[in-house]
């Protein structure tokens, strides 16, 4: 990545220009396969562009499938055999089992009413999926919380990113609560931040309504960004961003930098990978960047910004250093 970043005839290419080893660069990224996903991660830092989704095929999964079921069928001979011998020794363990039951029956309903605690670290992204095939992409230094009897009810601290999956014969919502607002959806996508004491929801598919307490519900449709303060008690900001790929680039480990200061660059590295900054020269710090930098590795991030802003950044512990 270091080498690529520093290359000058890549970079060309990343851009679009056609220098002196675009055609070399074009040829090695349609043709070297092991390059390319290294080429495209590049390319993001270079230019912000977003990660491009991997699918398995149809066929691929069709023929796993087979060969699973021709497995299972060979093993089900096999253990028809031997489930006669275990016959005998299940109906003598049956009656302890029932007894088991009764306490096994406590044990899940306290596993029920309790807490179900998801958090990542500073530079940390996780996936957590649900039974109802709903999903989240939790962000560093985020969490997200629900009871198990009732997990269509959660609540976020952070940000997070949501798919939800509809429920038709039941129409039952899906609850997102932060400690400003509370966020009811059927079936959607929608990124949530909840960070300085404000939460901001970007919904990208379906419609979500809005409870902002004394301020009353409100219908967000695809494409509105609102934030929102329960300790200001007003929304904040209502608008549709130009660029909601650049709100919701941290779920493909990216920050986009869409013509920010470093200053407000520095911010974001604060509150992603749990560092102080100190900037020696104000001028630097107002400093407009463009592109993008990762997410989940200080070290690529630092790199980055060295190579492709010619910054002069040192890190000490926990303390990054413009110079």
């Amino acid at each position: 990545m270091k080498d690529l970043l520093e290359d000058p005839q890549f970079r060309e290419w990343a851009k679009g220009e056609d220098g002196p080893g675009f055609q070399k660069w074009e040829y090695r990224y349609v043709f070297s396969t092991e390059d390319r996903e290294a080429m495209d991660e590049a390319r993001i830092l270079l230019e912000g562009i977003p990660f491009k989704q991997r699918f398995l095929s149809d066929k691929s999964v069709d023929l796993a499938w087979e060969k699973l079921e021709a497995s299972l069928d060979q093993r089900s001979a096999v253990v028809s055999q031997e489930s006669r011998r275990r016959s005998v020794f299940v109906l003598k363990i049956a009656a302890a089992v029932l007894l088991l039951l009764a306490a096994g029956a406590g044990l899940f309903s306290i596993y029920q009413n309790s807490e179900a605690f998801y958090r990542t670290l500073y530079g940390e992204r996780m996936h957590i999926e649900f039974s109802d095939g709903s999903r989240v992409f939790l962000n560093a230094n985020s969490s997200l919380s629900y009871i198990p009897k009732d997990p269509r009810t959660v609540r976020i601290e952070g940000e997070g990113y949501l798919y939800v999956t509809k429920q038709p014969q039941t129409g039952e919502f899906f609850i997102v609560t932060t400690p400003d607002l509370t966020i009811r959806v059927l079936g959607t996508e929608f990124n949530v931040n909840r960070r300085n004491q404000r939460t901001e929801v970007l919904l990208d598919e379906g419609s979500v309504e809005l409870d902002l307490a004394d301020l009353g519900k409100m219908l967000m449709e695809p494409g509105d960004l609102i934030s929102f303060s329960a300790v200001d008690e007003k929304i904040l900001e209502q608008k549709i961003p130009d660029k909601p790929e650049v709100i919701t680039s941290w779920k493909q480990g990216v920050l986009l930098l869409d013509s920010i200061t470093l200053n407000e660059t520095l911010k974001l590295l604060e509150e992603t990978y749990n560092v102080t900054t100190l900037l020696e020269n104000e001028e630097v710090g107002k400093k407009v960047l463009v592109g993008g930098v990762p997410n989940d590795n200080l070290e690529s991030c630092i790199q980055a910004l060295k190579t492709i802003y010619k910054l002069d950044i040192q890190l000490n512990e926990n303390q990054l250093t413009i110079k």
